[in-house]
């Protein structure tokens, strides 16, 4: 990708984590608080309301994080993923594709506490800064988990210009931070298509055309709908529509971005149609 000083879906391929089940340490000293938690590589999640199972949300592999938040306090646990070089600019961003789970049904959603998170040269983190995502939030477990804006059992792409805060910094270690104010709990989820790199120009004046987007809402099922919407496409006051189409033999959904998709995780169309 143009831009990107560091990229992974942690496909065969792209780069491995340095470590697994790994707690980050300060001279030392585990950076744990009554909390545990296990990172690895994996496929994807099992149940999903709108993605297709057992494989992450684009490839078929991604990053499986989970634990235990022991006692009714406060805890947190922040594991080490990769090492790396990176210098931040003022135009450098994070991304990354997350999917908490609903454990137990737990309504507190235990496993939206959680953050890719950054360690600086100088000793410093990026959950300590004031970072925040595309939709204001904070950029930091607590910041997230209290935001409620992370679906359970879905992917939530999360974004931050992490250049308004770091500029100047040295990026060393990728991390994934769990905090979270009550317990006890189990928490756990996936983590896929983790991004470093330089901030994508945005439009200055987009023109009308520029800002339509077909797919928008797609990412749907029979199971959760955001609106039962389908990728139409026509010219203006167009009397006809064409769609593509994942399932042909389907009289009412005809059309499901993600859970349609082959056993490569690739897209997969059936047909097109005109409505």
């Amino acid at each position: 990708m143009n831009g990107d000083q560091f990229f992974t879906s942690f496909e065969d391929g792209d780069p491995a984590p340095t470590w697994t089940d790994t707690i980050d340490t300060t001279d030392g000293k585990p950076r744990s608080d009554h909390a545990t938690m296990r990172t690895h590589p994996g496929g994807g999640p099992s149940q999903t309301y709108n993605a297709r199972r057992g494989v992450g949300f684009t490839g078929v592999r991604s990053l499986r994080y989970h634990g235990a938040h022991r006692g009714d306090g406060p805890a947190f646990v922040v594991n080490r993923i990769f090492w790396v070089e990176i210098e931040v600019t003022a135009e450098t961003e994070l991304s990354y594709l997350i999917f908490p789970e609903l454990t137990g049904g737990d309504l507190r959603y235990p496993s939206t506490y959680v953050t890719v998170d950054l360690a600086f040269e100088d000793g410093t983190q990026l959950s300590e800064l004031g970072a925040v995502d595309q939709l204001g939030f904070e950029l930091s477990p607590r910041g997230q988990g209290e935001s409620k804006a992370l679906y359970a059992n879905q992917w939530n792409r999360r974004i931050a210009r992490i250049g308004a805060v770091a500029a100047g910094k040295k990026i060393t270690k990728i991390l994934v931070h769990y905090a979270s104010p009550h317990g006890p709990v189990k928490f756990g989820g996936w983590i896929d298509d983790l991004r470093i790199g330089t901030r994508r120009p945005r439009p200055h004046r987009p023109t009308p055309i520029e800002c339509v987007l077909t797919t928008r809402g797609t990412h749907s099922s029979r199971d959760f709908s955001r609106g039962n919407t389908f990728p139409a496409t026509a010219v203006p006051h167009g009397f006809n529509f064409w769609t593509p189409v994942t399932d042909a033999g389907s009289t009412s959904w005809i059309y499901e971005y993600h859970r349609g998709s082959d056993e490569q995780n690739r897209p997969a169309l059936q047909a097109f149609a005109v409505s």
